[in-house]
């Protein structure tokens, strides 16, 4: 009876993307940010964990005003791993397309977002001293931006790790779905 509501396929495919995308995102990473192979995979794992938990809460706040026939689609979807075809069928695929693309720069936005926190959180300081002495310290205003090269080397980092995960995941669940249309 609880398989039947609880959607633990999902839940499992969900996982094996998440594994997936940490796999390949972590050598993009690596090469692009010059970090070491360990670190490029807890980067990768860090920021796909965080997005798609982001992803899911902001899923679950918008779900509530979606038109009835699209939040009907999704629960099918999400429980059935099918859609409901009828007489609206082109507006699932531009409500797909719609989705895709907010998922997809959603993620990259809230990756790059993680990875400056990372990075932040990373640096050391002396436990003594405060925030002000620091950045005193090391002669830079506290509120200074990345230079630009460096903001630049992590936003193409992110995007071409983020462009490969998806295309990677859009490709398994292509196949998924000819697989499941059997």
């Amino acid at each position: 009876m609880a398989s039947s509501v609880f959607p633990f396929r999902m839940m499992l495919f969900q996982a094996l993307l998440l594994v997936v995308a940490i796999a390949v995102e972590a050598p993009t990473l690596q090469r692009s940010l010059q970090i070491s192979p360990n670190l490029s995979v807890q980067y990768a794992a860090i920021t796909n964990l965080l997005s798609t938990l982001g992803g899911w809460l902001i899923f679950f706040a918008i779900q509530p005003v979606l038109p009835p026939s699209v939040t009907r689609q999704l629960i099918s979807f999400i429980f059935f791993d099918q859609f409901i075809f009828g007489q609206n069928r082109d507006s699932i695929y531009l409500w797909l397309i719609v989705a895709a693309f907010f998922m997809f720069f959603g993620a990259l936005t809230i990756k790059i977002q993680t990875y400056d926190a990372l990075q932040f959180i990373r640096e050391e300081k002396p436990p003594d001293e405060s925030f002000e002495e620091a950045a005193y310290r090391y002669r830079r205003p506290p509120l200074q931006l990345l230079p630009f090269s460096m903001a630049k080397r992590r936003t193409t980092a992110f995007l071409r790790a983020n462009a490969l995960s998806f295309s990677v995941i859009s490709l398994l669940l292509l196949m998924r779905s000819f697989v499941l249309a059997d």
